[in-house]
Protein backbone atom coordinates (compact mmCIF):
# COMPACT_ATOMS: atom_id res chain seq x y z
CA UNK A 1 0.00 0.00 0.00
CA UNK A 2 0.88 3.48 -0.75
CA UNK A 3 2.11 6.11 2.05
CA UNK A 4 -0.94 7.96 2.91
CA UNK A 5 -3.44 5.83 1.58
CA UNK A 6 -6.62 5.51 3.44
CA UNK A 7 -7.98 2.16 4.65
CA UNK A 8 -11.20 1.34 6.13
CA UNK A 9 -12.59 -1.54 7.88
CA UNK A 10 -16.21 -2.75 7.84
CA UNK A 11 -17.64 -5.92 10.22
CA UNK A 12 -19.73 -8.72 8.17
CA UNK A 13 -22.57 -7.98 10.42
CA UNK A 14 -22.78 -3.59 9.49
CA UNK A 15 -26.35 -4.21 8.13
CA UNK A 16 -27.48 -6.69 10.76
CA UNK A 17 -30.06 -3.96 12.35
CA UNK A 18 -31.48 -2.98 8.37
CA UNK A 19 -34.55 -4.82 8.30
CA UNK A 20 -34.66 -5.56 4.90
CA UNK A 21 -32.38 -5.63 1.64
CA UNK A 22 -33.38 -2.21 0.78
CA UNK A 23 -32.36 -0.67 4.11
CA UNK A 24 -29.28 -2.70 3.71
CA UNK A 25 -28.81 -1.24 0.60
CA UNK A 26 -29.09 2.06 1.33
CA UNK A 27 -27.09 1.34 4.19
CA UNK A 28 -24.02 0.78 2.30
CA UNK A 29 -24.53 2.94 -0.26
CA UNK A 30 -23.82 5.67 2.41
CA UNK A 31 -20.50 4.16 3.42
CA UNK A 32 -19.79 4.38 -0.37
CA UNK A 33 -20.42 7.58 -0.52
CA UNK A 34 -18.74 8.58 2.54
CA UNK A 35 -15.36 5.98 1.36
CA UNK A 36 -15.44 8.31 -1.74
CA UNK A 37 -15.75 11.50 -0.02
CA UNK A 38 -12.61 10.89 2.16
CA UNK A 39 -10.59 9.40 -0.66
CA UNK A 40 -10.39 6.37 0.55
CA UNK A 41 -8.74 3.97 -0.91
CA UNK A 42 -9.43 0.36 0.42
CA UNK A 43 -12.18 -1.22 1.81
CA UNK A 44 -11.77 -4.29 3.63
CA UNK A 45 -14.71 -6.49 5.28
CA UNK A 46 -13.97 -8.48 8.07
CA UNK A 47 -16.22 -11.53 9.68
CA UNK A 48 -17.33 -10.40 13.41
CA UNK A 49 -19.97 -12.55 14.13
CA UNK A 50 -21.97 -15.80 12.93
CA UNK A 51 -24.29 -13.83 10.35
CA UNK A 52 -21.27 -12.89 7.59
CA UNK A 53 -22.80 -10.97 4.42
CA UNK A 54 -19.97 -10.50 3.08
CA UNK A 55 -20.21 -11.42 -0.54
CA UNK A 56 -23.40 -8.98 -0.45
CA UNK A 57 -21.82 -5.88 1.26
CA UNK A 58 -19.03 -7.00 -0.85
CA UNK A 59 -21.47 -6.94 -4.13
CA UNK A 60 -23.14 -3.51 -3.61
CA UNK A 61 -19.70 -1.26 -3.22
CA UNK A 62 -18.43 -2.99 -6.16
CA UNK A 63 -21.80 -1.39 -7.91
CA UNK A 64 -21.70 1.54 -5.95
CA UNK A 65 -17.61 2.22 -7.36
CA UNK A 66 -18.77 1.63 -11.03
CA UNK A 67 -19.71 4.21 -12.93
CA UNK A 68 -23.50 3.86 -14.35
CA UNK A 69 -22.71 2.96 -18.14
CA UNK A 70 -20.66 0.48 -17.06
CA UNK A 71 -22.79 -1.85 -15.03
CA UNK A 72 -25.07 -3.31 -17.76
CA UNK A 73 -22.30 -5.01 -18.42
CA UNK A 74 -20.54 -6.06 -15.60
CA UNK A 75 -23.47 -6.90 -13.05
CA UNK A 76 -26.27 -9.43 -13.55
CA UNK A 77 -30.02 -8.88 -12.32
CA UNK A 78 -29.18 -10.62 -9.30
CA UNK A 79 -31.40 -10.91 -5.88
CA UNK A 80 -28.79 -8.66 -4.01
CA UNK A 81 -28.84 -5.73 -6.38
CA UNK A 82 -32.59 -5.21 -6.50
CA UNK A 83 -32.30 -2.12 -4.65
CA UNK A 84 -28.71 -0.58 -6.14
CA UNK A 85 -30.07 1.42 -8.56
CA UNK A 86 -31.37 3.56 -5.08
CA UNK A 87 -27.75 4.79 -4.71
CA UNK A 88 -26.90 8.05 -5.60
CA UNK A 89 -23.40 8.57 -7.87
CA UNK A 90 -20.42 9.16 -6.10
CA UNK A 91 -19.64 12.13 -7.77
CA UNK A 92 -15.94 10.72 -8.51
CA UNK A 93 -13.45 11.49 -11.57
CA UNK A 94 -14.65 8.59 -12.98
CA UNK A 95 -18.56 8.99 -12.16
CA UNK A 96 -18.67 11.71 -14.44
CA UNK A 97 -22.22 13.26 -14.55
CA UNK A 98 -21.87 15.27 -17.09
CA UNK A 99 -20.14 13.23 -20.52
CA UNK A 100 -20.43 16.52 -22.20
CA UNK A 101 -17.73 18.04 -20.40
CA UNK A 102 -14.89 15.72 -21.40
CA UNK A 103 -11.36 17.15 -21.66
CA UNK A 104 -8.14 15.70 -23.49
CA UNK A 105 -6.25 13.94 -20.01
CA UNK A 106 -9.73 12.92 -18.61
CA UNK A 107 -9.66 9.33 -17.88
CA UNK A 108 -12.74 7.04 -18.01
CA UNK A 109 -13.28 3.54 -17.07
CA UNK A 110 -14.45 1.37 -19.90
CA UNK A 111 -15.77 -2.15 -20.94
CA UNK A 112 -14.60 -3.71 -23.88
CA UNK A 113 -17.05 -4.45 -25.77
CA UNK A 114 -16.26 -5.46 -29.29
CA UNK A 115 -12.21 -6.88 -30.61
CA UNK A 116 -10.93 -6.70 -33.99
CA UNK A 117 -7.43 -8.28 -34.91
CA UNK A 118 -6.30 -4.52 -34.98
CA UNK A 119 -7.46 -3.48 -31.93
CA UNK A 120 -10.46 -3.20 -29.57
CA UNK A 121 -13.99 -0.84 -28.78
CA UNK A 122 -14.72 0.34 -25.23
CA UNK A 123 -17.86 2.04 -24.16
CA UNK A 124 -16.32 4.74 -22.01
CA UNK A 125 -19.91 6.03 -21.45
CA UNK A 126 -19.66 8.84 -24.26
CA UNK A 127 -22.12 8.88 -27.64
CA UNK A 128 -19.65 6.58 -29.55
CA UNK A 129 -17.40 3.35 -28.59
CA UNK A 130 -13.24 4.48 -27.89
CA UNK A 131 -10.96 2.79 -30.41
CA UNK A 132 -8.23 1.08 -28.53
CA UNK A 133 -5.63 0.12 -30.98
CA UNK A 134 -4.44 -3.18 -29.31
CA UNK A 135 -6.67 -6.12 -29.24
CA UNK A 136 -7.94 -6.86 -25.33
CA UNK A 137 -10.34 -9.27 -23.70
CA UNK A 138 -14.08 -8.54 -24.60
CA UNK A 139 -15.65 -7.93 -21.36
CA UNK A 140 -12.46 -6.22 -19.51
CA UNK A 141 -12.80 -3.52 -17.58
CA UNK A 142 -10.15 -0.97 -18.53
CA UNK A 143 -8.81 2.69 -18.33
CA UNK A 144 -8.99 4.63 -20.92
CA UNK A 145 -6.51 8.29 -21.30
CA UNK A 146 -8.84 10.82 -23.42
CA UNK A 147 -6.15 11.90 -26.17
CA UNK A 148 -8.49 13.57 -28.57
CA UNK A 149 -11.98 14.99 -28.50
Amino acid sequence: MKPGSLSILLPSSLAIDASDLRSKTLKIGQIARAASVFRVDRIVIYRDSDLDETEKIEKILRYAETPQYLRKYLFPLIDDLRYAGAIPPLKTPHHPVDAKNIEIGDVRVGVVVRVHENGSWVDIGLKRYAFLDVPLQKGGRVDVRIVST
